[in-house]
């Protein structure tokens, strides 16, 4: 009952400001930086969802926007390779400050907490596609162009299920992300969907192309921790930091 309540009252909080267009002068105003967001109500969403679902992998075809990006992998492929090469590709760090500069490793992003729109003539195809699927909340394409080790690292968020779906691994057999003691392969147009917040890594033994469509898609959930994983989603989309890293991921050319 007190989490339905607690639940409740945020909600309504931040619905009320929104419909008013008194936001900035909201609760959440001056108390959605790092330590309200992200030192009590994220954890406390990531523990709620935790205590309802302990699974690490899923089955993408829950999800029918997966299902349309999957079918039409072939002409993301080709997008891609249209596009590979000419722009610089986006560091982790932005994200991430553990993350050191890597020529061979990086990103092409579409989305993230909002689309990228002057990514939108680069990738015209993908951007259609994700444009019309509001619960993916981000979208990028991952490239590794040799030899690479992710150590174990976890995402921050268990509200948003992670999303593979690989383009181009030349040698599948020797490339694989591991979730803990899963070994997942990047096989083309072959996905896989996963909870980022357990830990995992990422192992490529090879020094030939591989990309990877990555998504992060919100979590299928019950009515109360729906309501709750929205608003800790729209607490980031809003978030100042979010905006100023959406303004760093416009591609750049070579």
């Amino acid at each position: 009952m007190l989490f339905y309540f607690f639940t409740l009252f945020l909600l309504l909080h931040v619905l009320y400001y929104k419909t008013k267009n008194k936001f900035e002068k909201s609760f959440f105003n001056k108390y959605s930086d790092f330590v309200f967001l992200n030192k009590f109500l994220l954890p406390f969403s990531n523990f709620s969802i935790y205590l309802y679902d302990k699974e690490k992998i899923f089955d993408y075809t829950y999800y029918k926007n997966l299902i349309t990006l999957q079918k039409n992998a072939v002409i993301f492929k080709d997008e891609f390779l249209n596009n590979f090469g000419k722009f610089k590709l986006t560091q982790p760090g932005i994200f991430r400050g553990k993350f050191g500069y890597d020529s061979n490793y990086g990103y092409y992003i579409i989305k993230f907490f909002g689309l990228i729109q002057k990514n939108q003539q680069h990738f015209p195809q993908l951007y259609k596609y994700i444009s019309t699927m509001p619960n993916i909340r981000s979208c990028f394409i991952s490239v590794m162009n040799s030899k690479k080790l992710i150590p174990l690292h976890h995402g921050p968020n268990k509200g948003i299920l992670r999303f593979h779906l690989p383009l181009i691994n030349v040698n599948p057999d020797q490339s694989f992300l591991q979730v803990e003691n899963t070994k997942l392969y990047w096989k083309d147009h072959t996905p896989f969907l996963f909870d980022d917040n357990f830990k995992h890594k990422a192992i490529k033994k090879d020094n030939d192309l591989r990309a990877v469509i990555i998504c992060d898609i919100e979590r299928k959930l019950p009515y109360e921790l729906t309501c709750l994983n929205k608003l800790v989603l729209y607490l980031l989309e809003k978030d100042k930091n979010t905006l100023k890293t959406q303004k760093k991921l416009v591609l750049k050319k070579i």
